[in-house]
Order: C-alpha cells, then sequence, then structure tokens
C-alpha cells in the first residue's frame, strides 16, 4: 500500500514542478542571441605607410568629352541636368528632326525611282537593247541615289545625341529650344569612376629612381578629404623631358574611385611611391586573403567602432609581401577570413587562460 504524503510534502511538491515548468517557459520564450563570430587581428604598423615619398596632386576625370550636333537645327528635347550620372549610349538631347526626316523620305523615293531605273537598264542591256553610254548614265544616277540616301539617314541619325561613354554630365552650353549650329558646344561629360591624378616629379627623384624603377615601383594616393584611405593606383604616364620653368616632370596616375569615396576632378591628394625594400617583412598569413590573384589582394579591415569587417585591396610584389594598400594603424582578420562576409560583425579573439 503506497504511502501517503503529508500534507507540507504536498505543497513542496507542487512548488517544484511549478518552478520547473516556469524555468522551461523562459527559456523556451527568450530569442536567440545572434552570434558574434570572433576572429583573429593583426595590427598594421604606424611605420609601415611612412616608407614611401608623396608628391602632391590634383584629380581630374580619365575620359572627359565635349558634346556637340553634327547637323544644325532646334534643340526639342535636353533630357539631362548638370551632375546627372549617364550611360554609354544614352540620348542626351535631340534636334528637331521633321526637316530631316522629310530630306530622308525624298532621298529614298529618288533611290527606289534609280533603283528601279538600274533593274530595267541591265536586263536591256543583256539583250543589247539600250547602249553601254545608257547603260552607265543608270548605273551613276544608282549610284547617286545610294550615296544621298546614306548622307540623308546619316543626318537623320545625328539629330540624336548619345554618350560616348559612361560618366556624369558637368557642364551645359545651351537650353532646349535654342538653335545650334554644328559642331556648337552643347554638354560636357565626365567619366568619375576612372579617375587620373597628375602631379610633378623632381628630376632629382627621377634620376634617383630611374624610370624603369618608377614604372615597377608600387604606387597608391590618398586624397587630402580622406587621409587614411589610401588606394591603389597604377603609373598612366610620365614625360621624358622635363619643364624647363620648374625642373620637372610631368606625371600622372589612375585609379578607379572606390564606390565609398566622394572623389571629385580638382580635388587634392597625395601620391606615394614606396622606396625599395621598404615593405619586404610585411607578409600577411594565408588565412587573412578572402582572395588573392598575382599582385593584387584583398583583406578583411576590422572597424574598431562598429564591430564591422569591410573588404580592403593590396597591392603585392613579387614575392607576396603587402607594398601598398594598408592604412597606418589598421587592424585585419588574418586567420578564416574566407569564412566571412560583408559588413559581418565581428569580436577580437582572445586567447583563454590555460588554452
Amino acid at each position: 500500500m503506497p504511502a501517503t504524503l503529508s500534507p507540507v510534502a504536498r505543497i513542496a511538491a507542487a512548488i517544484l514542478i511549478g518552478s520547473i515548468l516556469t524555468g522551461c517557459n523562459q527559456a523556451n520564450s527568450e530569442p536567440a542571441r545572434e552570434i558574434v563570430k570572433p576572429v583573429k587581428l593583426y595590427q598594421v604598423p604606424v611605420a609601415m605607410e611612412g616608407a614611401s615619398t608623396s608628391f602632391p596632386a590634383r584629380a581630374e576625370a580619365a575620359q572627359r568629352a565635349q558634346l556637340s550636333f553634327q547637323v544644325p537645327g532646334e534643340i526639342a528635347r535636353l533630357t539631362v541636368r548638370v551632375g546627372e550620372q549617364v550611360r554609354q549610349g544614352q540620348v542626351l538631347a535631340q534636334l528637331d528632326d521633321r526637316d530631316y526626316r522629310l530630306a530622308f523620305d525624298a532621298k529614298l523615293a529618288e533611290y527606289e525611282l534609280a533603283d528601279s531605273q538600274f533593274v530595267r537598264a541591265k536586263q536591256l542591256y543583256a539583250k543589247k537593247l539600250i547602249s553601254t553610254d545608257q547603260y552607265d548614265q543608270r548605273e551613276t544616277a544608282y549610284k547617286a541615289a545610294l550615296a544621298n540616301l546614306d548622307q540623308a539617314k546619316t543626318d537623320l541619325e545625328h539629330t540624336l545625341l548619345r554618350a560616348p561613354f559612361d560618366g556624369v554630365v558637368s557642364l551645359k552650353h545651351v537650353n532646349q529650344h535654342q538653335f545650334v549650329g554644328a559642331n556648337q558646344p552643347v554638354l560636357n561629360i565626365q567619366n568619375t569612376q576612372q579617375l587620373d591624378l597628375s602631379f610633378s616629379l623632381p628630376v632629382s627623384f627621377v634620376e634617383q629612381s630611374d624610370l624603369a624603377s618608377l614604372a615597377e615601383s608600387p604606387v597608391w594616393i590618398e586624397m587630402d578629404n580622406h587621409a587614411a584611405k589610401p588606394i591603389v593606383a597604377t603609373l598612366k604616364e610620365l614625360s621624358t623631358q622635363p619643364e624647363p620653368d620648374t625642373n620637372t616632370y610631368t606625371a600622372k596616375v589612375s585609379i578607379t574611385r572606390p564606390s565609398d569615396l566622394n572623389i571629385l576632378t580638382g580635388m587634392a591628394g597625395q601620391v606615394h611611391f614606396a622606396k625599395p625594400d621598404a615593405h619586404r617583412a610585411m607578409v600577411l598569413p594565408e588565412g587573412a586573403w578572402i582572395e588573392r590573384d598575382g599582385l593584387k589582394g584583398r583583406v578583411w579591415q576590422f572597424n574598431p567602432a562598429t564591430h564591422v569587417v569591410n573588404a580592403l585591396e593590396l597591392t603585392l610584389d613579387s614575392h607576396g609581401a603587402v607594398v601598398a594598400g594598408l592604412p597606418q594603424g589598421s587592424m585585419v582578420v588574418i586567420a578564416g577570413a574566407k569564412e566571412l562576409l560583408p559588413g559581418q560583425q565581428v569580436r577580437a579573439w582572445e586567447r583563454e587562460g590555460g588554452i
């Protein structure tokens, strides 16, 4: 016969079971916390980027053009504004094309008549029913009508002004409904994604480095409004004769504008040339690389303020050592880089005691 619990025991058992159930409900109702991945970080020495020679430079568009119509007429449509992004082939302006369409229709009718007469002349000439002189006249008339039709078609197509490349409208010379002549400036367009930076190199610097060394030397730029963000550059132009007034060589480097940086033509910056053997010791471990191809590679840069990572493009030498692209004092992920995503939140990995 089972023992009967005393009233006090029954109350204690009920309290125990209730507390267990309450704990389970709380555990099930608590939302799952987002896991912040621990990563191993490395801080770039402050002296790394200092081992370079820098020169003041100014940004300019790598591609720029002044656009105009090749035929005269009244501007019927002006579809863009100054500062607007445009795509290659996009129609930017259009002339009133009524006269050009009428001219095209007239030349088309003349061509069709000349074509039919020439076809008939070939048939008659084959049967020796017309002279060679008459045949030549029909052939000449046909060729002239074809040339006139092609010219009318070209004139009609030239009533549309299209963007020759992707870029930004930088200047507008005319207004809608204004009459413009052939080759009169209408719009200026610049490619702001590909930028050049023009600067001067002292003769003494070029003599010490020589042209071949400069062409192979790692180079990067830092804009004055983004001083802590170096951008990998390539040497584009270098004059072979110095300017007599300044005793300097004129040069240009090219960059692709990063999407997160506001760099416009006319802005000032610094062009950096790496000093020989300045970065031999800066070799990152294999786990630091998101990807690496030849002299280019990408790693994750850690933002201590937001604890997120973003990709950083670096320039390497033939031995795989970093020669440009790492900001002084920046922190980069050096293990498990391929497992992370852009903008992912992480935390610095810390070795636990005894492990």
